[in-house]
C-alpha cells in the first residue's frame, strides 16, 4: 500500500522515464519514505539499488558498492581501490545499457567527504550518463550534507534535474494510511 507523495512520484517518475540521462537528489529525515517513494517511481524499469554502509571506511564503503552491484548484475565486479575505479567498473558492467542507479544513504558512501562526490560528478557527466535511459538517484538521510555537499556543491552545481525534500505526511494523507486501526 503506497499512500501519498503525489507529486514528488510523478516528478519522479518523468526523471526516470526520460530518454535522456537525468540525475535526482532527495533527502528528508530517517524514516520518511525516501526508498519507499524510489522504489514505487521506478516500478519496473531496470535498477540496481547501492546503500551506504554507517561510520564504515572508505575502502569498507568501495568493497560493499562492488559485492552489491555485482549481486544486482549477477557479474562479478573487479577489485577497486578508489572510488573513481569502482565507478569505471560499474559503467563497464552496465555495457551502455539503460538503468537506474540508485546511491542510498549517500553521506554514508561518502563518509561526509567531498571525495566521491566530486569523482561521482566526473564518471557520471563522462561515462555513466552517455548511455540512453539512465538515470542517477542520490538520496540521504543528512539534510546538511545532501544541500551543501551535494546540491550546493560546486560539483553538481546546476546539474540536479530533480531535487525532492521528502516531508512528513500531510494530515489527510496520515488518516487514509491509518484507517481502520482505531486511535491507539
Amino acid at each position: 500500500m503506497f499512500i501519498g507523495r503525489d507529486e514528488e512520484l510523478q516528478a519522479l517518475r518523468t526523471a526516470i522515464q526520460a530518454r535522456e540521462p537525468r540525475l535526482a537528489v532527495i533527502y528528508g529525515r530517517r524514516r520518511i519514505g525516501k526508498t519507499s517513494l524510489i522504489r514505487q517511481a521506478v516500478g519496473r524499469e531496470p535498477v540496481i539499488f547501492i546503500e551506504g554502509l554507517e561510520n564504515q571506511s572508505t575502502q569498507a564503503q568501495i568493497q560493499s558498492f562492488l559485492v552489491q552491484a555485482s549481486r544486482q548484475l549477477r557479474r562479478q565486479l573487479p577489485p577497486a581501490a578508489s572510488w573513481h575505479e569502482a565507478l569505471m567498473a560499474l559503467d563497464t558492467a552496465l555495457a551502455k545499457r539503460p538503468m537506474v542507479i540508485v546511491l542510498d544513504e549517500f553521506q554514508w558512501l561518502a563518509n561526509y567527504r567531498q571525495e566521491l562526490v566530486s569523482t561521482l560528478k566526473m564518471v557520471w557527466e563522462q561515462y555513466l550518463s552517455r548511455a540512453p535511459g539512465r538515470s542517477l538517484i542520490l538520496c540521504g538521510s543528512i539534510a546538511s550534507f545532501m544541500t551543501t555537499k551535494v546540491i550546493r556543491s560546486s560539483a553538481f552545481y546546476g546539474r540536479t534535474d530533480l531535487v525532492i525534500h521528502l516531508q512528513g505526511f500531510q494530515l489527510h494523507e496520515t488518516v487514509r494510511l491509518l484507517r481502520g486501526r482505531g486511535f491507539q
